[in-house]
């Protein structure tokens, strides 16, 4: 079973003051598009979400149980020029 992570009421609320968004403690539209900025600005994966690369690269400390939680290689951005394929190692099939 695949362990999912979550960040907590508190996180969400520190990571809303650092980014300058209100300051709700939810997962709002407001809050989604200034993580993926902030990702997009910091060499990680683009998805709007508080993974734990994110809430790392923010300093925002967290909990025991989240720390269990290994990092997703997913949550990294692909070198510019390398397609998400290419990073994997992957070839590209023959284009027509």
């Amino acid at each position: 079973k695949r362990t999912v992570f979550r960040a907590t009421k508190e996180q969400i609320t520190q990571a809303q003051k650092m980014l300058t968004v209100a300051e709700s403690g939810r997962m709002d539209a407001a809050t989604r598009a200034a993580v993926k900025k902030y990702q997009s600005e910091n060499g990680l994966r683009a998805t709007g979400g508080l993974n734990r690369a994110t809430l790392e690269k923010m300093n925002v400390a967290l909990t025991d149980r989240q720390k269990e939680i290994p990092v997703s290689p997913d949550s990294f951005a692909a070198p510019k020029g390398e397609s998400k394929s290419a990073a994997a190692g992957q070839k590209r099939g023959p284009v027509f």
